[in-house]
This record gives C-alpha cells, sequence and structure tokens, in this order.
C-alpha cells in the first residue's frame, strides 16, 4: 500500500517538477478557428486573418514558434495567435498550422481548412 501510494506521488509531482525546471509542456490542442472551413473570404486586397486556438498557451522562451501552411507552402508569419496573411489569390485554399520546437520539429499539427478567397475582377462587370 505504502509503495503504490508513493508511486502514485511520484507520477503526479513529475510533470510539475518538469515544468518547473523550465522544459517544456506538450500542447494538447492546436485549431484554426478564422477563417471557418468552406468560407469565403471578400477582400480584393486578398488579405486572411487567421485565428488560432492553442492549449496551453504559445512558450516562447522555449524558442517555439507558429507556423502556417497555405495550400502546402511555409507562409512568413509574425505573432502568435492572431495572423494576417497578405497577397493572397483568388480561388480555393487550404490552412493548416503548427507549432515549431526551438530545432524546427512540429510539436503539433492542426487539422487542415479548406477556404475560398473571392477577388473582383475587371472580367466580372454587373450590368
Amino acid at each position: 500500500m505504502i509503495r503504490t501510494l508513493s508511486l502514485i506521488l511520484l507520477c503526479l509531482a513529475l510533470p510539475l517538477t518538469s515544468w518547473a525546471a523550465g522544459e517544456a509542456v506538450a500542447y494538447t490542442s492546436l485549431a484554426i478557428t478564422q477563417p471557418a472551413a468552406e468560407e469565403t473570404i471578400h477582400g480584393n486586397t486578398g488579405t486572411l486573418v487567421v485565428e488560432l486556438t492553442l492549449s496551453p498557451a504559445l512558450q516562447i522562451e522555449q524558442g517555439h514558434r507558429i507556423k502556417l501552411l497555405l495550400d502546402g507552402t511555409a507562409m512568413p508569419v509574425t505573432g502568435t495567435t492572431s495572423l494576417t496573411l497578405t497577397e493572397i489569390d483568388r480561388g480555393a485554399h487550404t490552412l493548416q498550422a503548427a507549432v515549431e520546437g526551438q530545432s524546427g520539429e512540429v510539436l503539433i499539427l492542426s487539422e487542415p481548412v479548406s477556404f475560398y478567397m473571392w477577388r473582383a475582377s475587371a472580367l466580372f462587370r454587373r450590368y
């Protein structure tokens, strides 16, 4: 009984010691909340605001960073969970987010989100 109790206490103490020692805590969820799946974005400049939810919060002190993939291509981003992409071409696109560690390893990956960018064209006239 005492041995079992000691083992349980040791297991409960491990995450706290890791966190206190400044080690990275594992991410449990990452999701793209904006744009919504299958959403059509109307914007002649091709600007897209991307909102993410990440749990726990991004561990910048551990060298972690957000990476966005637009149609499989890494996009330059600044910020954490609210990001802006510019000059996106009209049409269908797929967006995915990842958190990378200090050496570039993927720590967590979101589900891909498909969206459509609508941009006005000189060829489209209303009469």
